[in-house]
């Protein structure tokens, strides 16, 4: 590696968290930070024209993301205009995604039709998230007039978990909205027509399900065929570069189309010997390797992959005496410069890590030159399957674990088996079946297409497995920084003394430890319009609750509650408490009771709850947690309750502060209420709204009773049921102060020397997130 080209990577790493930082500081902040940088490039490391170019072009891609995150902030839809009817004509832009009772579709708004000259304050839309009604039949390229009221952009805000926001920002997603009116008004065309069609052709070729997902997936893309435990097992396999058209599929079309070019100039001689090959086969490789990313719709993953190919190859034909890394930064920042808000993408920083420890790798690699022709021949399928896996395994696995995916020590020999089957026999294949099913060679095809017709189900059952070995682990910046050292030093020639010392360090950095709690911890998650609350003591902890249940496969556990536990290396819990039986509250049990594995299940509904072997929860029944003492208070033994009133009302209290009490309420009523305040319910110092801030409960004469200093409203943003009641606010805003998940996220609050100490998801978010 050429010493110049040191400061082309320092000015591309600040190129790029510039980008990032432009969507966390001011920007005056980001403006210093410029100029401190190009003083430093300036001054010390004498930048030449290659460096010039590559700053330059990082300046114009920094500019350009800027521009993009203000000006999206401009289109999404404000929070003061929730529940605007709005009539629109949209194309959709993706195939749906389909579950048991609605259709999830992403779609670009054509013409919107406000209904009231008092809306004209609406911004102008770009896409949306819109649920259709699973009687539509809806396709990707068709265009629809719908009526619909929209919400703006919303999600859960907890560590760890499913940013729906973010997403929806880095989608440029400007609202979403359940279509209350449909009609189809055109029918697909052009690409998306062809697309429909084919995937209709496989559908109707094809027995298998699970072969069906995989055929689409590697040919056009297409997920929505895969729910979301399929997903879950990939990612817990580490396989999803396998799943997802990137970066391996164009460079295996790339290489295919090299190749077969490679070879009709050998022996179909209609080329200048005077004419070098590359200049035949490079645009060959990168006219199969566009082919297959205009099938796939030219997604932004393909589009990122077909650049992070296409650039150093230019530069290839251009000037062959070009490093390759220069290539590379050049196509980062045309990446950045197509595409600037690709920063947020995980697949980026997945995609753009991978090649870049690649070229770093192999530019270290020391020569193996023997005289023995089976030796060099075993050396050079070393580097080819061997040492490239072995990069990608250490380089990435800080990546992997700074986005909270786990580490699973297997993902290298899965890897190591999978990708050269797939590169080899599978994509080729299954293409070559794809072409010879769409001029109706149906029976042909199924030959192609018999290996991904074996391989797919053996992998849906086998996946899981290899999935439950992925250790909830997760690392934070200096850590990253650490083992991506480590990690570098590992690559290095063989003289590098102390290679085993380095793995100690590693697996000491990453082995994952049982968390600690603090002397008394209860967190109530942002689960949406439901509740969830997590309360430990020492290495004993509750979970009340366990939110609600979306569609197949989503639920606030897995998108919040199993990240959250995941990243502080938490695989069990002592008690479940489902409070009574409405999904809003028991949705993820089941999710729960297979994962985390509680030893005790308590239930206000036990009925409702029978595949959990629950035990009734039952007034005066006590038990100890670490260093607090846990009572149910309701429901009676001699009451037979349904619904909201057969709630588990739970009070918790420390043994050394028992004055300073917590009360979980569910959804109780003011019957139930009056009920514990004839048994002289305690005051207490932190207590949770019932039934999300409803009328019916939080009567007057309860919470002059409990006296709470704290209460927590567990509600979703913008929810149809109007949660929390304003009335029951102030009520509450008379005792002390009143915090609600929808607007302040996740919230833990620690006991400590007598006093409760508070910390606020959202106070960590980026200022573009908040409204």
């Amino acid at each position: 590696m050429e010493r110049s080209f040191m400061p082309m990577l320092i000015i591309l790493t600040l190129a790029i968290f510039s980008v990032t930082l432009t969507s966390l500081w001011l920007e005056w902040q980001l403006g210093l930070i410029a100029l401190i940088s190009v003083s430093i490039f300036w001054l010390y490391l004498k930048p030449n024209l290659k460096t010039l170019v590559v700053l330059l072009s990082a300046a114009v891609a920094g500019a350009n993301a800027y521009w993009h995150i203000h000006s999206g902030m401009e289109h999404r839809l404000n929070s003061d205009q929730v529940g605007v009817e709005l009539n629109l004509q949209v194309r959709v832009f993706e195939p749906p995604q389909v579950f048991s009772d609605f259709q999830k579709v992403v779609v670009k708004v054509i013409s919107q039709d406000k209904n009231s000259v008092a809306n004209e304050t609406i911004p102008k839309l770009r896409n949306l998230w819109l649920y259709f009604d699973n009687s539509d039949n809806v396709k990707e390229g068709d265009i629809w007039e719908v009526s619909t009221k929209l919400k703006p952009p919303y999600g859960y805000q907890s560590d760890g978990a499913f940013s729906r926001k973010l997403l929806m920002f880095r989608n440029r997603i400007d609202a979403s909205g359940t279509v209350r009116s449909s009609i189809r008004v055109a029918e697909a065309e052009g690409l998306s027509h062809l697309r429909n069609r084919l995937k209709h052709q496989v559908d109707e070729s094809t027995q298998s399900p699970i072969a069906k997902a995989w055929i689409k997936s590697l040919v056009f893309g297409d997920l929505s065929d895969f729910n979301e435990n399929q997903a879950r097992s990939v990612r817990g396999a580490h396989i999803q570069h396998l799943l997802v058209v990137s970066g391996l599929h164009l460079g295996t079309a790339f290489l295919y189309g090299y190749l077969i070019a490679g070879l009709l100039v050998r022996f179909l001689p209609v080329v200048s010997p005077s004419i070098p090959s590359n200049i035949l086969q490079i645009p060959a490789g990168l006219l199969l390797a566009a082919s297959y990313a205009l099938l796939c719709g030219f997604t932004i993953p393909t589009l990122r992959a077909l650049i992070m190919i296409g650039m150093p190859s230019v530069i290839a034909i251009a000037k062959k005496d070009q490093p390759l890394l220069f290539g590379f930064c050049l196509a980062v920042i045309m990446i950045l410069l197509v595409d600037p808000l690709a920063i947020l993408s995980p697949g980026f920083w997945m995609s753009f890590s991978a090649v870049a420890i690649l070229i770093l790798g192999f530019s270290w690699r020391a020569q193996i030159t023997s005289t023995s022709p089976l030796i060099n021949k075993l050396s050079t399928l070393k580097n080819v399957i061997w040492r490239p896996q072995l990069l990608i395994f250490f380089g990435l696995t800080p990546v992997i674990l700074s986005a909270g995916l786990g580490f699973n020590p297997f993902a290298f020999l899965i890897n190591l088996a999978l990708v050269p089957v797939f590169s080899i026999v599978v994509i080729p294949f299954t293409f070559i079946g794809m072409i010879l099913n769409s001029f109706g060679l149906i029976e042909l095809s199924s030959i192609f297409w018999w290996p991904i017709e074996m391989a797919a189900p053996l992998l849906t059952q086998w996946l899981p497995k290899v999935a439950s070995y992925n250790l909830p682990i997760a690392i934070g910046f200096v850590q990253s920084l650490l083992l991506v050292c480590i990690g570098l030093c590992l690559v290095l020639p063989r003289s590098l003394p102390l290679k085993p010392l380095l793995l100690l360090v590693v697996c000491s950095v990453i082995w994952p430890t049982k968390h600690r709690f603090s002397g008394f911890e209860v967190v109530f998650f942002d689960v949406g319009q439901g509740q969830s609350v997590l309360v430990a003591s020492e290495d004993q902890s509750l979970l009340y609750d366990t939110g609600i249940w979306v569609a197949e496969g989503f639920s606030a556990y897995s998108q919040v509650l199993r990240p959250w536990f995941h990243r502080r290396g938490i695989k069990s819990i002592d008690h479940l408490v489902i409070s009574h039986g409405d999904l809003d509250h028991s949705g993820g049990a089941d999710q729960v009771v297979t994962e985390l594995r509680p030893d005790h299940i308590w239930a206000g509904e036990p009925n409702k709850s029978s595949n959990l072997a629950a035990t009734q929860c039952q007034s005066a029944t006590k038990f100890k947690l670490g260093k607090v003492t846990a009572e149910f208070l309701h429901p009676d033994q001699e009451l037979s309750l349904e619904g909201n009133d057969a709630s588990c009302v739970l009070w918790l209290y420390s043994n050394e502060y028992p004055e300073n009490g917590v009360l979980l309420t569910g959804d109780i009523t003011k019957a139930v209420e009056y009920r514990l305040i004839d048994k002289g319910v305690s005051p207490v110092d932190l207590v949770s709204v019932a039934h999300h801030g409803s009328k019916t409960s939080s009567s007057q004469d309860f919470l002059e009773q409990v006296n709470p200093k704290l209460a927590v409203v567990s509600s979703g943003p913008f929810n149809s049921f109007g949660h929390p009641n304003p009335e029951i606010v102030e009520r509450f805003q008379e005792f002390g102060q009143v915090l609600n998940t929808a607007d302040l996220g996740t919230l833990t609050f620690t006991f400590d020397t007598g006093q409760w100490l508070l910390k606020s998801h959202s106070k960590h978010q980026s200022y573009w997130l908040n409204d």
